[in-house]
């Protein structure tokens, strides 16, 4: 990943805020609308996992496209995804809501 600039990274990371706050509402109908579907508990979550993966990925790719400052790869953007992917899980985990509570 190359940058020219730091306000190209906060352009870049702005626009994957607003591009993923329009995302993740449709990665959480979709899981609602999946969770609905009854599916067995391995398949749902790695079903989870992939759209919800697949929509950061997305609003990543969409900002990268947009900022003509940030050049990023496709490799980059995928594993910027997963790790966007972990660090939500992380901080939504029901450990984390159980114990501040």
């Amino acid at each position: 990943m190359e940058y020219e600039s730091y306000w190209a990274i906060c352009l870049f990371l702005f626009l994957i805020f607003v591009f993923g706050s329009i995302t993740e509402l449709f990665s959480k109908a979709l899981i609602f609308l999946m969770k609905n579907v009854r599916l067995n508990r391995v398949l749902f979550v790695t079903s989870a996992a992939f759209v919800d993966i697949f929509f950061t990925f997305l609003s990543v790719y969409i900002a990268d496209s947009l900022v003509s400052g940030i050049t990023a790869s496709i490799l980059a953007v995928t594993l910027l995804s997963v790790l966007f992917f972990w660090m939500e899980s992380a901080l939504g985990s029901e450990f984390l809501r159980k114990k501040t509570s």
